[in-house]
């Protein structure tokens, strides 16, 4: 039986959404506020790539979509 885990969801209203655009914050402050939250939320790998997909939107979003090597199981 696996140990109970507690996630709190709530620090996904630090992660904010990122359309890849110019005017957009950098990719990698995007990518650092998911370690951040996930760090103190208690989230797992599998939950910050998840996570990650939902922040996406625009361009990102639609880049996501149309790369089917990003939507592989084990891709971290």
């Amino acid at each position: 039986m696996r140990p109970s885990v507690t996630k709190d969801m709530s620090m996904l209203s630090l992660v904010p959404k990122w359309t890849g655009t110019v005017k957009e914050a950098p990719l990698k402050e995007f990518l650092e506020a998911i370690e951040i939250a996930a760090f103190i939320g208690g989230w797992s790998e599998a939950d910050m790539v998840q996570l990650a997909i939902l922040g996406l939107s625009d361009i990102a979003r639609a880049f996501y979509d149309g790369t089917r090597e990003l939507h592989d199981r084990n891709i971290t």
